[in-house]
């Protein structure tokens, strides 16, 4: 681990088993952007989370109902397309991981109401 890479904390993250090592690095870390957090998430954290080899860093933004993938390669994030409401998402890590930005922001909604 690099030093300095354990002072932050995601909101979701996606651990793999690696038998061959002892990496405890997430290879997928979920941020929620709020108003309150987005300068940490889009600053701190995307330079933190590049350093540490976090293989792909997804951004959540419910209020424009969009979500951006940024996915490592040759240690610098790359950033996908925005996926919006009529696309689905797959991470590029683990392609069995697939569903719709639509259900995401449907449940972000549900949650709201609720609160």
């Amino acid at each position: 681990r690099e030093p300095g890479c354990n002072f932050v904390k995601p909101d979701f993250y996606v651990m793999a088993d690696h038998l061959e090592s002892s990496i405890s690095v997430p290879e997928i870390i979920i941020e929620v952007l709020s108003p309150e957090s987005i300068q940490k998430d889009i600053g701190i954290k995307y330079k933190l989370y590049a350093k540490c080899g976090v293989k792909e860093y997804w951004w959540v933004d419910p209020e424009d109902q969009v979500i951006y993938i940024h996915v490592l390669r040759s240690g610098e994030y790359v950033t996908l397309p925005p996926l919006t409401e009529n696309d689905e998402i797959c991470s590029e890590r683990f392609s069995e991981l697939k569903f719709s930005v639509k259900k995401v922001f449907e449940d972000i909604t549900k949650k709201q109401i609720l609160m």
